[in-house]
């Protein structure tokens, strides 16, 4: 429990950075939203003269982009490389912080199991990654209705939230893998960016191809915010298929925590 409450602890300034910086990016492209409705129709007519395949890798949908929830589905996309980043940040760092500092042959010398071990600081983490997401939804829950020009779909809204905490999910034990196999990792935050960038321009290439079997290369495209938007519902095999890889990550992270020899850098 005590190295519970000080992982949270540790977490603490990253946690408010975080939430700060995704609510006042996506506050500040909301706020643009009155505008844009005004003049929908010859932004429309601007986005018919690009090519449909720039369209597509963009994730713009030319029937809904003018509709609050359509609007904020193609921001969020932008929401969701910081969520991830976040994670999966937080992962690598979980275990990298100890050894990099120099601290892991004391923490793991304590009376406690290895695996109380990693299953304290993963619990902070995931208290860490709902804390950001439910702050975040919050307050743009609260906003919507005042910057929307017809009452915004919430239920949308918090689909948009869940989609986003599944990939914190993912990327977080993406980061564990890391740190465990990568161990000594100098920057978490370069290695971070680099991964879920580098799932992002796949989720753009993704688009642009119509082999179906293409969506299951990156998970950003396990939750395509225009079929939420139309559909208010998730596509749910992806749901699954995305259940399934974070759990055996997560008992491979165990299982190779329990017997790996942790080196010092």
């Amino acid at each position: 429990m005590n190295l519970f409450r000080h992982e949270l602890y540790m977490m603490r300034n990253g946690l408010v950075i975080w939430i700060l910086g995704l609510l006042a990016f996506s506050t500040l492209f909301l706020s643009f939203f009155p505008s844009f409705y005004d003049e929908a129709e010859d932004f429309r007519n601007v986005l018919q003269s690009y090519p449909e395949e720039m369209l597509r890798a963009l994730d713009v949908d030319m029937s809904m982009i003018t509709s609050y929830e359509g609007y904020y589905a193609y921001i969020f996309m932008f929401i969701l490389l910081g969520f991830s980043i976040q994670a999966m940040n937080i992962g690598i760092g979980l275990l990298n912080k100890e050894i990099n500092g120099g601290t892991a042959e004391f923490l793991l010398s304590k009376p406690i199991g290895r695996k109380m071990i990693l299953s304290s600081k993963v619990l902070a983490a995931l208290i860490c990654l709902l804390g950001t997401n439910m702050v975040y939804t919050a307050v743009v829950y609260l906003i919507s209705p005042l910057l929307a020009v017809q009452k915004p779909d919430t239920e949308v809204l918090l689909l948009f939230s869940g989609a986003a905490l599944w990939l914190q999910v993912f990327f977080l034990t993406l980061g564990l893998l890391f740190s465990i196999f990568a161990q000594g990792i100098n920057s978490p935050v370069i290695v971070s960016v680099s991964v879920v960038f580098s799932f992002y321009v796949l989720n753009m290439l993704t688009s642009l191809t119509e082999v179906k079997g293409m969506r299951y290369v990156t998970p950003f495209q396990y939750f395509d915010m225009g079929y939420i938007v139309k559909h208010t519902t998730y596509e749910w095999k992806y749901i699954g298929l995305l259940a399934i890889l974070i759990c055996c990550a997560v008992c491979l992270v165990y299982r190779t925590f329990s017997k790996k020899d942790i080196k010092v850098a």
